[in-house]
């Protein structure tokens, strides 16, 4: 496959893919432009917030309400976890626990303690220890 990328000083930025027949590398690159699109929508308060996957920090189910995290927020989504998780189907989310998906492209640090495995993530805003099964770290990374 053949790839030109052309830099454009004016105009809006375009993607535009040519192709004969889907094959693996086609599907990986509209895949690729699909997931861009997606959005996700909740609650803060009264207001109605509109997020991308890609800034997900961390997703909890408290109290039977599921909470997803970003850098400036927290958001109400009126979504179950494994909901998410079909609708993010992608390798930088992982079920840490039966309570939490985390966004493995923010952890910044991976630490084993004992027998409970623990994942920090240091943001701007907060430290925030994640408890993880053993066998589920080991069997990921």
């Amino acid at each position: 496959m053949r790839y030109t990328i052309n830099k454009i000083n004016k105009g809006e930025d375009e993607l535009i893919l040519n192709y004969k027949e889907k094959n693996p590398e086609v599907e990986a690159v509209l895949l690729f432009m699909d997931k861009r699109q997606r959005k996700l929508i909740g609650r803060k308060n009264d207001e109605t917030i509109v997020f991308t996957p890609e800034e997900i920090l961390y997703i909890e189910k408290v109290d039977n309400k599921t909470f997803v995290y970003t850098d400036d927020n927290e958001i109400q989504v009126e979504m179950s976890l494994y909901s998410i998780e079909l609708f993010l189907d992608d390798e930088s989310y992982f079920r840490c626990s039966k309570s939490m998906i985390i966004n493995v492209n923010k952890v910044e640090m991976l630490k084993v303690c004992r027998r409970i495995g623990l994942m920090q993530h240091l943001s701007a805003v907060s430290i925030s220890l994640f408890p993880v099964h053993t066998h589920r770290i080991l069997g990921s990374f």
